[in-house]
């Protein structure tokens, strides 16, 4: 009996202990945390300070490269150099040995036409045929009245010729360097395989010290497609009667023609 009443009074006294205990242990969970959080905080602060103290150093500091580069002096740029060029050899021009014998203005590099050789010329023709070259026209009032006349024209044609050298002088010119001789023209066209043809004598003047020669040449020249107008319609006429409208055609005329060309 005495024994189960010393363990009744133990149990009671361990059961009356156990909140006070729990308490104790919670106050000791408690203790540490904060000072973990304290220890922590206080890592954290320093760590902090550390990298303010770097920052502000960086702020304020300068590499020692440049440090030494703004030390340097900087070099006076030497004097450039004075280049003179040295002056060109004078070209002197050397003529070509020129055969007094040679044609003048028979060695120039010709165009070609339908696998025809040509040279290039510069010509005026003026219209002598019984109509006149008639571009536009118009009725006015029943009155036929000319726009366009185009009896005078200058054109751009290929020639071709031969030059005889006499062996006598000419107008103070020395044989060789003169000739005289037969041409043939024509004007390539653009409906028409050949606009006009022409023919007739040139004369040639070449320079006694090269192979450039002047050639002018005198001679004839028809236009197997003139426009001019119709049978019946005049100038300056009424219209025949019946009829509203101006009327063309197209007929050969011939003409007088003036012709140069240039050989290099």
């Amino acid at each position: 009996m005495t024994r189960i009443s010393a363990i009744l009074v133990s149990v009671l006294a361990l059961v009356a202990a156990t909140p006070e205990r729990a308490a104790a242990q919670t106050r000791t969970s408690d203790h540490i945390a904060n000072e973990w959080r304290n220890a922590k905080r206080a890592e954290l602060q320093k760590q902090r300070d550390a990298l303010d103290q770097q920052i502000d150093a960086l702020d304020t500091s300068v590499p020692s490269d440049v440090e030494q580069t703004m030390a340097a002096p900087i070099p006076a740029p030497a004097p450039a150099a004075r280049v003179v060029a040295a002056a060109p050899a004078a070209k002197k021009d050397v003529a070509p040995p020129v055969d007094p014998g040679a044609p003048p203005g028979n060695d120039e590099d010709l165009g070609k036409f339908a696998g025809l050789k040509f040279g290039v010329g510069i010509s005026f023709t003026l219209d002598s045929g019984d109509n006149d070259r008639v571009t536009e026209a118009s009725l006015v009032n029943g009155v036929v009245r000319v726009d366009d006349e185009d009896n005078g024209r200058a054109r751009i044609m290929l020639e071709s010729h031969y030059f005889f050298t006499p062996d006598w002088q000419w107008t103070g010119l020395q044989k060789g360097v003169w000739g005289v001789g037969p041409f043939v023209s024509l004007q390539p066209g653009t409906d028409n395989i050949i606009e006009a043809i022409g023919m007739g004598l040139m004369f040639g003047f070449r320079r006694s010290s090269g192979k450039e020669s002047f050639n002018l040449g005198f001679g004839m020249i028809a236009d197997p497609n003139t426009r001019v107008l119709g049978d019946g319609v005049f100038a300056d006429r009424p219209l025949p009667n019946g009829e509203t409208e101006v009327r063309f055609k197209e007929e050969m005329q011939r003409g007088f023609l003036i012709l140069s060309s240039f050989s290099f």
